[in-house]
């Protein structure tokens, strides 16, 4: 709560549950589009202030969440923003060595990124209080990170609306995004692996195609369904059938059930709620008949690699437009964890296959000899990337893998 001579505040927070709002004598379970949350509560202000205790890294839009609620509030309305700390020293630790955890939808904050999210929403801050911790393994964070340990586990913005008027849409984050234009069919790609694991399945069932796909399998002999919530007219075109379906609400496996020799997943699980849903419904649709062992072809995203591991390491998480920080990530996976989420559809590898890009090579690479020159006492940068250099998957871009059912 916001005190210290202020109003105490009004309160939003998120838990399995769902979000909800309290002023201290009135509950209110909010709506599940975070666009509705401003005007779900405006009947309750204005607020002169306002407290995001926590939760708002779990929601699907948290810059449009923060948006709707502080377009209800006056200019000068004191707004506190409670969020993990992605930078943390035990979370670097941990994807230093491959590892990280992912086992809810969740997108992910440094204090740049928070900064950058409350000021599209028209917020500026004011303080930042850290919430500190001794990291768990606090000899070897100080042997590998140096004066770049980050101890804080999390953070609070308080920030203050400035700016008067109606506020434009942030766009930090986006729920989708056309990859018409970015994927091209040449060998090196993550399609060229998921065309090679598909060989010889006649029945392809692709989910959420992506540019060409649907054309170069259809040319290669296979008989195509597609599905996806909005079906691009290039995939249809060369689709013996479109299913139109929502991948986290429904049941779109119902009329394919048995009836597929593989269903592809290329870079589709980082995208929705619940992965292991969805390669559960994968599963059903798998004709176990089938002549060819039937397949569930998966491409994902490396959240270890190379790159991302040092860039989390010098205290940046930077969304974009494309790639394995891409902004319309629900989930960031690596291979340990595409194993469990398979194991829990009931699914085990069959073949991995993967799409290497040299370290300093991809759009998350930091600039090291210029962003992190040395303080005093701080171990040099080769340090880490001798670290990182001694995995020999930390290249791995994209893992391509196929399943079998159990």
């Amino acid at each position: 709560m916001i005190s210290e001579g202020r109003v105490e505040a009004a309160t939003i927070t998120t838990s399995p549950a769902g979000p909800a709002f309290s002023d201290g004598t009135q509950h209110l379970v909010l709506p599940r589009s975070e666009r509705s949350w401003g005007a779900a509560i405006s009947r309750f202000g204005p607020f002169p202030a306002l407290t995001f205790e926590s939760g708002l890294d779990t929601v699907t839009r948290p810059d449009l969440a923060l948006h709707s609620v502080v377009e209800t509030m006056p200019v000068g309305a004191v707004v506190d923003v409670t969020l993990p700390n992605t930078a943390f020293a035990d979370r670097v630790l941990a994807l230093l060595h491959g590892d990280w955890s992912d086992d809810t939808p969740r997108r992910y904050f440094t204090r740049e990124t928070a900064t950058d999210l409350v000021s599209e929403c028209g917020l500026t801050v004011d303080d930042v209080i850290e919430h500190r911790f001794q990291p768990a393994d606090s000899r070897q964070a100080n042997e590998l990170l140096g004066d770049r340990l980050d101890d804080a586990a999390s953070f609070t913005l308080r920030c203050e609306r400035t700016r008067r008027g109606t506020i434009a849409p942030p766009s930090l984050f986006a729920e989708s995004v056309d990859y018409t234009t970015l994927f091209q069919r040449g060998d090196g790609t993550c399609h060229s692996r998921e065309i090679a694991l598909l060989d010889g399945r006649e029945r392809v069932v692709e989910v959420a195609p992506a540019a060409d796909m649907t054309h170069w399998l259809s040319d290669l002999g296979h008989h195509m369904t597609v599905i996806d919530r909005a079906v691009p007219s290039r995939s249809r075109s060369w689709a013996e059938r479109v299913v139109v379906a929502d991948l986290d609400v429904d049941d779109w496996a119902r009329s394919i059930e048995g009836r597929a020799d593989a269903v592809l997943l290329g870079n589709v699980i980082e995208h929705v709620v619940d992965p292991a849903a969805v390669l559960r419904a994968a599963a059903r649709c798998l004709d176990r008949s089938s002549a060819r062992e039937p397949v569930v072809v998966v491409s994902v995203p490396n959240v270890a690699h190379a790159d991302v591991r040092l860039a989390l390491a010098s205290g940046r998480w930077t969304y974009r437009d494309t790639g394995i920080l891409d902004r319309t990530h629900l989930h960031f996976l690596t291979a340990d964890r595409l194993t469990e989420l398979g194991a829990a559809a009931g699914l085990e590898v069959v073949e991995r296959l993967s799409t290497r890009v040299p370290r300093g090579a991809s759009l998350n690479a930091v600039p090291w000899d210029r962003v992190l020159t040395d303080a005093a006492g701080s171990p040099a940068p080769t340090v880490l990337t001798d670290l990182v250099d001694a995995d020999p998957d930390a290249d791995i871009h994209v893992h391509t893998w196929s399943f079998r059912p159990r």
